[in-house]
């Protein structure tokens, strides 16, 4: 069996989890866990990613932290935060498909957290660490 996607040229590239926001989403950005921050990732690798905006005078954001144990960790992402084409998500596929042998078993793990204001890298370092298992 083979994981594959529609190869990214213009758009494409997609064959993950993924979030589509409010279009009405204000100040829309994405925030990667180096403190990063682009309005168009194409295929960046990143621990950890969170789309963030101001929705009706409130701050949110949705974050991705994908298990260091997936096979293609750090994982690309893929999104926009341009106009009303707001996506964003870990993409295991953009870059190439996942060809997985007769028996094989593919564990993917991603944890999502939806936050009432901006993403702060302590904060997500914090949850991602927990997520690790890590102690702190």
């Amino acid at each position: 069996l083979t994981l594959d996607r529609t190869p990214y040229t213009t758009w494409g590239g997609y064959g993950g989890l993924v979030v589509r926001c409010d279009p009405a989403l204000a100040d829309a950005r994405i925030v990667f866990d180096d403190g990063t921050q682009t309005q168009r990732p194409v295929g960046e690798r990143h621990a950890w990613g969170a789309f963030a905006g101001t929705l009706r005078g409130e701050e949110a954001s949705v974050v991705f932290l994908p298990h260091p144990t997936n096979r293609r960790f750090p994982e690309p992402f893929y999104g926009s935060a341009r106009g009303d084409a707001h996506f964003f998500g870990p993409a295991p596929l953009f870059h190439e498909p996942l060809p997985l042998r007769r028996g094989e078993t593919l564990t993917h793990a991603v944890r999502v957290l939806v936050l009432p204001r901006a993403p702060r890298a302590d904060e997500i370092a914090g949850y991602d660490g927990e997520w690790r298992g890590e102690r702190p």
